[in-house]
């Protein structure tokens, strides 16, 4: 029975994970900020909100990824050190790998964001088509659009290789994480449980 976080642990997927697992702490700490409608987050919006409003951030000294930084400030500041450089490109989208492993960085991400599904229900489909959605945030992200309506990410969308693109290494990705033996898709369009936070 295959075992949640679904991909195989091999040598690759240990090098890129840090950047997955980093992603994916970071689309929970973002998804907190969910803005007002129509509100356009920029990072001095960031900052003067967490200034000036600290009853609404408090939230922010339990969260995971602000109590492993605090933990590598006192105890491992070289991780911090690794952390920014992990932080400083998912801030730019991966722009600087090639786009195999973006691929491989967002698919891993999208593996991690499939928790509450089971070994049954977790498809190439699934896997592909919400890896496709946090790299189309990273590639707004590197355009400094943190918080894009939905026109920016249909936009994004379509300047990704399709999840049917032939021409495309998706075999070849899903191939070296360990997802090769996924179903293709489900009949279904939920596994069981909560829906997971999406990009």
């Amino acid at each position: 029975m295959r075992q949640y976080p679904w991909y195989e642990i091999n040598g690759l997927t240990l090098e890129l994970e840090p950047y997955a697992a980093y992603a994916s702490a970071r689309v929970h700490f973002e998804h907190c900020y969910q803005p007002e409608l129509n509100y356009v987050i920029t990072l001095k919006s960031l900052l003067d909100s967490v200034g000036g409003d600290e009853e609404r951030y408090g939230w922010m000294s339990g969260d995971p990824i602000m109590r492993d930084i605090a933990h590598m400030l006192w105890c491992d500041p070289k991780a911090l050190t690794k952390r920014a450089r992990i932080n400083e490109a998912y801030m730019d989208g991966f722009k600087d790998f090639s786009m195999i492993t973006q691929a491989r960085i967002h698919v891993i991400t999208a593996c991690l964001s499939l928790g509450s599904y089971t070994d049954t229900t977790v498809t190439k489909k699934d896997v592909k088509g919400r890896a496709r959605k946090f790299w189309a945030r990273a590639w707004l992200r590197h355009e400094k659009i943190f918080s894009p309506s939905t026109g920016q990410l249909n936009a994004a969308l379509k300047r990704l290789p399709d999840a049917n693109d032939k021409t495309f290494h998706w075999e070849v990705v899903l191939r070296d994480l360990g997802l090769s033996d996924l179903a293709q898709s489900r009949e279904q369009d939920q596994g069981p449980g909560q829906e997971p936070l999406i990009a």
